[in-house]
């Protein structure tokens, strides 16, 4: 060649997928510095592919960011992960109003669903994030998570069976909750398991006709309180003597007895017997 030129190229209508970058996406605040995200899909073959996403922050770093997504005869899933060791943690706020004790910060999250048959699906939504704060600090889309305008509220896991006919419907789930919240504690945060539904119509008498509609629901909820303290309680002691009649202490004054007043003082009086042996 004489000399190179400047091109861009791009798939046509006729291309499904194709391995390339991705528009770029350009942000900035004052913890993170200005940023500068690179999006590069893979097409590693049809049924599978993965996105990988490069962000710089020139305050905190780089963020690594990965989607890998697979659809197979009776289902799909995808796996969902960010991570970063931010440079300058101390720009956030410290625990427990912020993350700014934390210098590794990430998440993962994974989604499925499969069909068993024709009437029968199962699948999950399982997220783990390392702070409350990271989603929302970071601006990462999560599909587990539940919004108050702009505000992240909790992020929801949950794993599911559904079975579907022609006339019923039966669904059961668990869920737990992760709270995103500032002011809301993670231990008071309780977990659902289970949640099952089963509903049912039947068709009417044939004078009457119409339908049957039978609604069913079973829930049970746990919540992870803390649980009281147990006081301590001292063992080994001998219990308290008590009087046969009124005035019995002071004849315990010779004899045995070395304390003038055992009922109130066992301890010195079992010192004492140990000093007389020696």
């Amino acid at each position: 060649p004489i000399m190179y030129m400047p091109y861009f190229s791009a798939p046509d209508g006729s291309i499904k997928k194709r391995s390339g970058f991705l528009p770029p996406t350009y942000f900035g605040s004052q913890t993170l510095g200005a940023g500068i995200a690179v999006p590069y899909f893979i097409n590693l073959a049809p049924d599978y592919d993965v996105t990988l996403t490069p962000t710089y922050y020139s305050r905190q770093g780089i963020l690594g960011q990965a989607e890998w997504r697979q659809r197979l005869n009776n289902g799909f899933y995808k796996i969902s992960a960010a991570a970063i060791d931010q440079n300058h943690p101390g720009a956030f706020l410290p625990s427990p109003n912020g993350p700014g004790d934390n210098k590794f910060r990430g998440y993962i999250e994974t989604i499925g669903n499969f069909k068993i048959n024709r009437n029968w699906d199962w699948g999950w939504d399982i997220a783990v994030i390392s702070d409350k704060w990271f989603l929302q600090n970071y601006k990462i889309a999560s599909p587990s998570v539940t919004r108050i305008g702009t505000l992240l509220r909790e992020s929801t896991s949950t794993t599911y069976l559904t079975g579907k006919g022609d006339h019923s419907l039966f669904d059961i789930r668990g869920y737990y909750f992760k709270s995103l919240l500032p002011t809301d504690p993670q231990e008071k945060q309780g977990f659902v398991l289970p949640v099952m539904d089963y509903d049912r119509r039947f068709k009417g008498p044939g004078e009457i006709g119409g339908e049957i509609w039978l609604n069913t629901k079973r829930l049970r909820i746990r919540r992870r309180l803390p649980r009281p303290k147990q006081r301590l309680r001292p063992s080994g002691l001998k219990p308290r003597k008590k009087e046969k009649f009124t005035g019995e202490w002071a004849q315990q004054t010779s004899g045995e007895a070395i304390c003038s007043y055992p009922p109130e003082d066992l301890v010195i009086e079992e010192y004492g017997r140990f000093l007389k042996q020696k």
